[in-house]
């Protein structure tokens, strides 16, 4: 019986150490937002420098939205080796509500944390272990 209460002892202390970490990982901000947000301006900005001589007039009544889908695959396409066209972009992400961009675990490797955009509501959600955290508009 000591053995046991002694294994679960350890096992509260280890529960406890995993729920400190997850709420460290809780304060951090998400590390690429201000890079992901300038990076989608500038690229507005050139694709609208690049419409400059374009002949054929093509229908879009979201520029903004498709700026940053075309965002959102250079950054999956850089960060995860992948080499996804733009054309692709509804095929993968046919949920435009539910984007996931990021996933990673606690150093522990016990809890998950995930970065969702949606494009939608112009926002984005953080998550530990599927359960929403943060939510904040772009």
């Amino acid at each position: 019986m000591p053995e046991k209460l002694k294994r679960l002892e350890e096992k509260l202390f280890s529960t406890k150490e995993q729920l400190e970490n997850a709420q460290e990982e809780l304060q951090k901000p998400f590390e690429k937002a201000d890079e992901l947000k300038n990076k989608v301006l500038r690229l507005a900005e050139l694709n609208k420098l690049l419409d400059m001589g374009e002949v054929e007039e093509k229908r879009n009544d979201n520029p903004l939205i498709e700026d940053v889908k075309r965002a959102i695959i250079d950054f999956c396409n850089r960060e995860y080796e992948e080499n996804h066209s733009y054309d692709e972009f509804n095929t993968l992400y046919p949920d435009l509500k539910h984007i996931g961009i990021a996933y990673t675990n606690t150093p522990d490797e016990r809890h998950g944390i995930q970065y969702e955009l949606n494009l939608e509501d112009k926002a984005w959600t953080q998550y530990i272990d599927d359960t929403p955290i943060k939510n904040r508009e772009l």
